[in-house]
């Protein structure tokens, strides 16, 4: 039998452009969500690269961003709530690996959508 439409397979856990091509000179960005069991768990955060839109990652997923070489700034939005910005230096032909996940938990959502909204995801190097 075949899927619904709009369902995703929850298997696979790279997103459809998750393989993105990588020119001369360039980099790629990885960036790696955890698998969250209730908070945002049905909702899509966006990736800002120098205040660039460059997709979105669902939960549980990876997605993978060709950038240039050099200094670059990134952060993750998911409604208007955001994560702190992470600055990295991409040298070319590198991975430069991201995570992140809620910063806390369920009981914690009412502070993190309001005077937490910059810190609601955290994200980091690694």
């Amino acid at each position: 039998s075949t899927p619904r439409r709009g369902r995703r397979d929850r298997r696979r856990k790279t997103s459809a452009r998750s393989d993105a091509s990588v020119l001369d000179g360039q980099s790629l960005a990885e960036v790696r969500r955890q698998a969250s069991p209730w908070r945002d768990r049905a909702r899509s955060c966006r990736i800002f690269i120098d205040g660039i839109d460059a997709g979105k990652i669902a939960d549980g997923f990876v997605r993978k961003v060709a950038v240039t070489a050099g200094p670059h700034r990134i952060w993750l939005a998911i409604g208007w709530c955001r994560s702190p910005e992470v600055s990295f230096d991409a040298r070319a032909g590198e991975r430069i690996a991201f995570r992140c996940r809620p910063s806390g938990g369920s009981w914690r959502i009412m502070y993190d959508a309001t005077l937490g909204r910059r810190r609601y995801i955290a994200f980091q190097l690694g």
